[in-house]
């Protein structure tokens, strides 16, 4: 009898130490994995949101953004880029890129970039700039290099 016994204590710590074994993988390893996976999905889900929402809010800026340009300065002789818009996870907010190109009396044009945060309402960065022969004339903020790695690291993030 006690080989019996002896066998039925090694047969059900066999089993606790299986039903351990399997408790310790599905709380420490299956749990956290499909934890993972619907934090994942939901993610993909709130930045496709927000990026369909920002290309909506964006299109309505540009939009509004040229009326009241055309209305305060007359610019009939500009041509206007689309805009380039994108929703910036780190900052959290919705950017537009606005370029416009207008031709000046030497022959040459002078191209206007921004960046804006269009729920603030504010100008991130700014360049405007011409050639003359093939040298860049930089006015304002920054060089158009110098724009277009701010405006990289800012459309990246």
């Amino acid at each position: 009898m006690s080989t019996m016994l002896k066998a039925i204590t090694t047969a059900a710590s066999i089993l606790v130490c299986f039903a351990a074994i399997s408790a310790t993988y599905y709380y420490a390893k299956y749990l956290p994995r499909v934890h993972d996976a619907e934090l994942a999905e939901q993610r993909r889900k709130t930045d496709l949101g927000n990026t369909q929402r920002c290309n909506k809010d964006a299109l309505n800026f540009y939009s509004d953004y040229r009326a009241d340009f055309r209305k305060e300065y007359m610019s009939a002789g500009l041509d206007w880029s689309d805009p380039e818009m994108h929703f910036n996870k780190k900052l959290n907010t919705c950017l537009v890129e606005i370029t416009a190109r207008s031709d000046v009396t030497s022959g040459g044009s002078l191209y206007e970039q921004s960046v804006t945060d269009i729920y603030s309402n504010r100008e991130i960065i700014r360049t405007a700039y011409t050639y003359e022969g093939f040298q860049e004339k930089a006015f304002g903020q920054m060089d158009h290099k110098g724009y277009s790695a701010e405006k990289a690291k800012l459309f990246g993030e």
